[in-house]
């Protein structure tokens, strides 16, 4: 493909690649924690609480998200999400060794965790990859970092239950801190896009930014409302289902 031509590919190349091993490992992570809480709770109740906390991250740091991005550095990142997210679900898989411990009170906590490193994680990586590929080539970039991260849910989704059968949960949640970890270490061998620094005035302009988008976030009623609706969303979709 013509973007492959360019200099900065490999820089492209590691990009693609730890969010394809990543993705793999979370789309397994998600199946198995799936059947963990359909085991121990058989409540589909929890379940819609599970899908929840792992998407209300990325709503309710929208605005800080999005001033971080812009004022540091992207690749800094996108690197600091997989290796939080990565220790994070070691830490959990060797909790859930003990069986005590496998219980709602320690996934549900996880899933938020692990759904505020993906609300910094998206947006860096789909800010990042312009700083890598030229304007002209960046729509094939984006087209195979989309193909390679379907694929990688599309094979996450198809073992999930088979690994969940075979090795158990604990094992899975280690995996995907493994391949969080993975992600971590390549992406940090990229040598493009920019890094951004700033001096006192910059940092006082990015808490005045984000104390504003915080302000509009929880000032209005209607978001008021709307997060209500999508939790009432989540909580009854799964009962439904």
């Amino acid at each position: 493909m013509e973007w492959r031509r360019n200099g900065n590919d490999r820089d492209l190349a590691l990009l693609v690649a730890g969010n394809g091993v990543s993705t793999l490992g979370n789309a397994v992570y998600l199946i198995a924690v799936t059947l963990l809480l359909k085991e121990t709770t058989g409540s589909a109740t929890v379940l819609g609480i599970f899908q929840f906390l792992a998407l209300i991250p990325g709503f309710l740091l929208s605005p800080v998200t999005g001033v971080i991005i812009d004022r540091t550095s992207r690749r800094r990142v996108v690197i600091l999400s997989d290796l939080l997210r990565g220790i994070l679900m070691v830490g959990a898989g060797a909790a859930l060794l003990v069986p005590a411990w496998r219980t709602p009170w320690l996934i549900l906590p996880v899933s938020f965790a692990a759904g505020v490193g993906h609300a910094f994680f998206v947006p860096a990586a789909q800010a990042l990859l312009p700083d890598l590929v030229p304007s002209d080539r960046l729509h094939a970039a984006n087209g195979v970092r989309a193909t390679v991260s379907q694929l990688a849910n599309l094979t996450g989704n198809a073992l999930g239950g088979l690994l969940y059968a075979v090795v158990g949960a604990p094992f899975l949640f280690v995996l995907n801190g493994v391949t969080f970890l993975l992600s971590a270490w390549q992406e940090r061998f990229i040598r493009g896009g920019r890094d951004v620094h700033r001096d006192g005035s910059g940092s006082t302009s990015f808490v005045h930014a984000a104390g504003q988008g915080l302000a509009v976030l929880s000032g209005r009623g209607a978001l008021r409302r709307l997060i209500v609706s999508q939790a009432g969303l989540f909580l009854v979709s799964p009962v439904l289902m």
